[in-house]
């Protein structure tokens, strides 16, 4: 909540997805899953960005 907040505290109703990118990427010899999504809300759009480990465990949440 805080995090989503930070972005204003009435986003509106959820509207749609857009394209989710995916790539992979390693470093120090760990692969990991990189996907990449637009949302649009009533108010405001965010981009979400997720990690995944190879075990497709989240290790990384990003919004802006």
């Amino acid at each position: 909540d805080e995090a989503k907040n930070s972005f204003g505290s009435d986003w509106g109703d959820f509207q749609s997805f857009g394209n989710i990118y995916m790539a992979e990427s390693t470093q120090y010899g760990k692969k990991s899953a990189i996907a990449q999504v637009n949302a649009a809300y009533e108010n405001v759009s965010i981009t979400f960005t997720l990690v995944f480990d190879k075990d497709m465990k989240l290790t990384g949440f990003w919004m802006k």
